[in-house]
This record gives structure tokens, C-alpha cells and sequence, in this order.
């Protein structure tokens, strides 16, 4: 069995009991994430090239999400960009590897010699691991992790869609941000019977980093 690696996920305070209670993700798409350069990271030298991007883009889209996670829960930026500005909860998890990508950052586009005569021969199936794994180096903070998801693969929600937790996908932990609101004793409630560590976390002394907050008085 393959050794499974943490990672960790940041949630704004709204539905981050509900995550747990349903044991689930919402599944994000592609033209929702906040870098309008996803699944783009290649060059588009020419119209055409740009214009085939679009259609093959718009397909993706509508068959295939990702999640997105980080190596560590540690950086404020983070808790700041997406668990509002700390008030929110990460969760950690223990992933499968073989499925969980890292992504790899850049500061050139992929494939500069693309065409329209080659596009697919870069820029399909076999390529994804590249190409929705791959982004401009100034995000490098994020220390990003990802997981590629079919929509045909999973129950579909109404309008959203959703993964469930599972034997490749396994809650550890559950980190309430320094100004979260929410109680620890609410998240221990339904994570009960489970080898699940929750605690609360506070800004760092000397650092400038989240670390756990260790006096428990404060925890609620």
C-alpha cells in the first residue's frame, strides 16, 4: 500500500460544519477559480490556436472539476485568501498520491512551438497532469496539491457537485482559524469516534505564521 500524504484544504466559516456532517467537497470548475490562466498555461501564439483553446476550454469545463489543496496550513496569506481573512476552518487530509497532483509552477508558457496542426498532440487527455497542474510561479506561495475530478465519476449535486470522503481522500484534522467563530466542540460532535485531531489556532509570537494554540480556555 502506498504511503499517504497530508494535505490541507482552507474553507470560509459557512458550510465547514456541513462539510463534515455531509463528509464531503464541493468540487470547483475550472472557470471559476481565481487564475484566469487555468488549463492555459501554453502558448496561444495565433488566433486560431486561441480559438480551438476556447472550444476545447468550454468542453473541459462541462466534463471536469478540481479540488484544490496545499502542502501546510501554516501561511496567513492563505487563511486570509480563503478562509476569510482567518475566520474560517482547514481541514487536513490524508491523500493518495497517485491521484493528488502537485502543481508544478512556471514562468514561461508550456509548448511555445504549439499549432493548430499539433494542438491535440499537446493539449489533451495525456497532457492534463501538465495542463491543469501547471501555473504561472507567482503562486508558488500556495504550495498547491490538486486533484483532477470527472463530473460522470461522481453523484452530481443540484447546480454543484460534490466528492465524498473516502479511503483516498481521509479527514485528520480540522484547524479553526484564529478568529473563527465556530466552536470546537461543535466540530468535535461530528467527528466523535474518529481519530480526528481539531483544535484552534492563533497567530504565531515571533513568526509570521499560524501555529496551534496550545491554551485550550481559548479553543471556545
Amino acid at each position: 500500500m502506498r504511503p499517504m500524504k497530508r494535505v490541507y484544504y482552507f474553507t470560509p466559516p459557512d458550510h465547514a460544519l456541513e462539510n463534515l456532517q455531509y463528509k464531503r467537497l464541493k468540487v470547483s470548475r475550472f472557470s471559476q477559480c481565481n487564475d484566469p490562466f487555468e488549463l492555459a498555461a501554453f502558448s496561444q501564439r495565433n488566433r486560431e490556436i486561441r480559438r480551438q483553446h476556447h472550444l476545447w476550454l468550454d468542453d473541459m469545463d462541462t466534463k471536469n472539476g478540481l479540488l484544490c489543496f496545499c502542502r501546510s496550513w501554516r501561511n496567513p496569506v492563505m487563511w486570509a485568501h480563503y478562509a476569510r481573512n482567518h475566520t474560517g476552518v482547514c481541514y487536513g487530509f490524508d491523500v493518495d498520491p497517485a491521484i493528488f497532483v502537485d502543481v508544478r509552477y512556471v514562468s514561461e508558457r508550456l509548448y511555445p512551438n504549439l499549432t493548430l496542426s499539433n494542438f491535440f498532440a499537446h493539449v489533451g487527455k495525456d497532457q492534463m497532469a501538465d495542463l491543469f497542474a501547471t501555473k504561472f510561479i507567482h503562486w508558488s506561495y500556495e504550495e498547491e496539491v490538486r486533484h483532477l475530478i470527472t463530473f460522470s465519476d461522481i453523484v452530481p449535486g443540484s447546480e454543484l457537485s460534490f466528492l465524498e470522503f473516502s479511503d483516498s481522500m481521509q479527514l485528520k484534522e480540522v484547524i479553526l482559524g484564529p478568529k473563527c467563530k465556530i466552536k470546537t466542540s461543535d466540530v468535535m460532535a461530528l467527528t466523535s469516534k474518529k481519530l480526528i485531531d481539531v483544535f484552534k489556532a492563533r497567530l504565531a509570537f515571533q513568526r509570521f505564521e499560524v501555529v496551534r494554540q496550545e491554551n485550550r480556555s481559548l479553543w471556545d
